[in-house]
């Protein structure tokens, strides 16, 4: 339940008399509409209120995703200094079919839900009429609305590219008199909601290589399954292994294509989320270099107005030399202009300065506002950032459990393919290493018999004995011993 007030005047955030009303918004049953490339996705709104300007009654109505982006920018317009939400990705029905269609459509209602969940419960957010109108709004008065929305998004976005340091440096340089004591913080939060968006900018994009490398592995295992469907038609001992083998590389590649699909949803598409939170919390960040602008420009007409006045005094007091009667009677009226230029400039110094003034309060109050959101904006950070990491632990523990069960299924088939009789090469111990199996030799296995080939005899012309010393030969007068050679008998 979310306790939201309406102010008289619309998308007001304070003053006027105030209405409460309790009500629970629901974001539910997602409906497909048409077919092909024309389809989309509605969804059901349900509103039940307990009092206030809307009474006691339920009600529902059938929004799109295009309502919602509509409703989002109509937030934004209304709020520049609140964090709005961040809003899902449009479907995309041609991916899925099926039941991942269904998980699909189921998954992007609880993502609106989400975001309608959190516009209910912000301060500010939930005082817009513009949330009232999406409630209940029939959908041709919904449409009527848009358009205007539409033409004023981003009229402010010349003043939010402007660099507040390079502002705070000008202000140091005229000399004016400016001190933010917000400036250290203000551009610690700068660097930090830069560097988180840098982040997990990076973070997505390692995400959709991961991604589309397991969809791959669940293709390549399909194509292995087909393989060894052709090899189990042998007919032989390997035929009903390779038939489990199979069925078991198909379903392990079915499972992958399933676990890319559940890691875009619990993964992928929370990270964007968050990323597009830390976009929108730099938005905020940059309304308050706006507001320190609207101060340089108060400031710098106050001056520019000082030194006008200066010069027009100055001309007013300066001598006049020596003037004929006519000259006279002209300068009366010139210096008649030349009090009320005067007279005009110290006007418009005072606005200047009434304008600075409020110049100032507005930064203030903007810092006062950033200060609570970016707290705002760390705790939904911090907790979204914990929930997808747990969510994707858990998919990943179950993704591998599932996968263990099938491998455990599939390896009594694969251990019970009966071995040809003969030697068995199997190792002895399976805990050992390469060097420690040994071969198994089978009883009834007989070795083939050794065949002696004898080694050569060096030939001895005419005699076994030579003399002296031919081409390194044996010494003269001794027996040549072919034991040495041969080590056998001669």
């Amino acid at each position: 339940s979310s306790t939201v007030d309406y102010d008289d005047e619309p998308g007001a955030a304070g003053g006027g008399t105030m209405h409460t009303a309790e009500f629970d918004v629901l974001v539910r049953h997602p409906e497909r509409h048409g077919q092909g490339v024309s389809a989309y996705l509605t969804y059901e709104v349900h509103t039940k209120t307990s009092g206030g300007v809307l009474g006691e009654r339920e009600f529902q109505v059938r929004r799109r995703w295009a309502d919602f982006v509509w409703l989002r920018e109509a937030l934004a317009r209304s709020f520049p200094h609140a964090l709005i939400p961040a809003l899902a990705d449009k479907e995309k029905l041609g991916l899925a079919a099926g039941a991942d269609e269904d998980a699909l459509m189921q998954h992007r209602a609880r993502q609106l839900h989400l975001f309608m969940f959190r516009v209910c419960r912000h301060a500010a957010l939930s005082q817009s009429r513009d949330l009232l109108t999406f409630l209940e709004a029939k959908v041709w008065a919904l449409e009527a609305c848009a358009p205007l929305s539409t033409q004023q998004v981003g009229r402010m976005l010349f003043s939010l590219t402007k660099d507040a340091d390079g502002a705070w440096k000008k202000l140091k340089h005229l000399g004016l008199d400016v001190e933010d004591p917000e400036h250290d913080r203000h551009q610690n939060l700068v660097v930090h909601t830069t560097k988180l968006e840098e982040q997990q900018t990076r973070a997505l994009e390692v995400f959709k290589k991961l991604h589309k490398r397991h969809e791959g592995l669940g293709a390549d295992l399909q194509e292995l399954a087909v393989v060894l469907d052709s090899m189990s038609q042998t007919g032989d001992e390997l035929s009903e292994g390779l038939v489990h083998l199979s069925a078991t590389t198909r379903a392990c590649g079915s499972a992958w294509a399933a676990q890319a699909r559940s890691e875009e949803m619990v993964l992928a598409d929370p990270l964007r989320d968050v990323t597009l939170l830390t976009v929108a919390a730099r938005s905020i960040l940059k309304h308050r270099e706006a507001a320190i602008f609207s101060i340089l420009d108060a400031k710098d007409e106050r001056a520019r107005l000082t030194r006008e006045i200066a010069q027009a005094k100055a001309d007013l007091n300066k001598p006049a030399p020596q003037k004929t009667a006519f000259q006279l009677f002209k300068d009366t009226f010139e210096i008649s202009n030349a009090k009320e230029t005067v007279a005009t400039l110290e006007q418009k110094q005072r606005d200047a300065d009434a304008a600075a003034s409020a110049a100032d309060v507005a930064c203030k109050l903007t810092t006062q506002k950033m200060a609570g959101e970016m707290e705002h904006f760390h705790r939904l950070r911090v907790f979204d950032t914990k929930q997808l990491l747990s969510d994707y632990a858990r998919v990943q523990i179950a993704f591998h459990r599932k996968m263990a069960e099938e491998w455990e299924a599939a390896l009594p088939h694969l251990e019970g393919i009966e071995a040809p009789e003969g030697l068995n090469l199997a190792p002895s111990s399976l805990g050992g290493t390469a060097g420690d199996h040994v071969i198994e030799e089978d009883p009834g296995y007989a070795p083939p018999p050794q065949i002696h080939i004898p080694q050569p005899v060096p030939e001895v012309s005419g005699t076994s004995k030579v003399s002296g010393t031919d081409g390194g030969g044996a010494i003269a007068g001794e027996e040549d011993d072919l034991s040495d050679l041969t080590g056998e008998s001669p």
